[in-house]
């Protein structure tokens, strides 16, 4: 033990030790029990082939389970010589032992103990990199989609509803960007894109060369709004009583709309818009590429009675 505390002592670790410790004429129990034993934070049991036979040793170890089990006190096993799990006492047996393989190499021993005892992670420990973005972004549940393909999801939809003109995405870009912003491989990325495109949330057009190109379908921002904006609800209603409240043989527009709702992004107009053809509550142009979208007419009065 001497060299093995001597080590532990150089360390900055306060080693107590019968041998260091007892002089002439101590009061053996007293001293090891209640001196030694009592207030230390942790005990280090050295077990040997000798040591294991050793009733002295014994009573010590007693006492240290005792205190482990009252007290929370750290017992800390250290085997020489090679002794096998079976060989050693009962009450160590479930706790991790530091095993020292050479008696004159002890250097890797002492590390531990010391880390037993003050703390600290272990020197051959890799150091946790930080996780991709894509793996801790906050995301909504959407039903039938994994967590990947949310986030395409939301970076598209994200994009159209900043800026309706960025409404038609390319491969390459696409995938450079999905790297860069959140750390998604090419595979990860088109695979997302391709079951989007499955689920007509996307509609994706195959080119020559694995190439593609993609652009929003309006199911595709209805999943992502239902999911992400509690106020959609509300705002759907009132840009549909706008369009119930369009005169019988006039012709509304969905940049009227747009302007009457200019809070709201342009696309969600649309999206509201698109509702209503879908529900065939009212007649709308299914092209409108100019400034004004596509219009509407012969609003059908059940929309007015839905909303009532």
């Amino acid at each position: 033990m001497s060299p093995f505390g001597a080590a532990l002592r150089a360390r900055g670790v306060d080693i107590w030790a019968a041998p260091w410790e007892l002089t002439g004429g101590d009061d053996l129990v007293h001293k090891v029990f209640e001196v030694g034993l009592r207030p230390a934070a942790a005990v280090i049991v050295v077990l040997s082939r000798v040591s294991v036979t050793r009733p002295w040793v014994e009573q010590e170890l007693s006492a240290a389970v005792v205190r482990r089990l009252e007290e929370g006190t750290r017992l800390i096993p250290v085997v020489i010589d090679g002794l096998a799990r079976d060989e050693l006492p009962m009450v160590v047996r479930p706790l991790y032992q530091i095993r020292v393989a050479k008696i004159d190499d002890h250097s890797a021993a002492v590390a531990e103990v010391e880390r037993a005892i003050v703390g600290g992670t272990h020197p051959g420990r890799p150091p946790l990199e930080s996780a991709p973005k894509y793996a801790v972004e906050p995301l909504p549940h959407i039903a039938r989609l994994d967590r990947l393909d949310v986030l395409v999801l939301k970076a598209v939809c994200e994009s159209v509803l900043d800026d309706l003109g960025a409404a038609h995405f390319q491969k390459e870009a696409f995938v450079a960007r999905m790297s860069e912003e959140y750390g998604l491989t090419e595979e990860q990325t088109v695979e997302s894109v391709e079951v989007l495109g499955r689920d007509h949330l996307l509609k994706v057009q195959h080119l020559m060369g694995g190439n593609f190109n993609f652009e929003l379908e309006y199911a595709g921002l209805r999943r992502w709004v239902e999911a992400t904006d509690p106020v959609w609800p509300a705002t759907a209603r009132q840009i549909w009583a706008e369009i119930a409240g369009l005169p019988h043989g006039m012709v509304g527009s969905e940049g009227d709309l747009a302007k009457q709702f200019a809070e709201v992004p342009r696309a969600l107009v649309m999206l509201a818009v698109e509702e209503v053809r879908l529900r065939r509550l009212a007649t709308v142009d299914r092209n409108g590429n100019g400034p004004n979208g596509r219009h509407y007419h012969n609003v059908s009065p059940r929309l007015r009675r839905e909303l009532s």
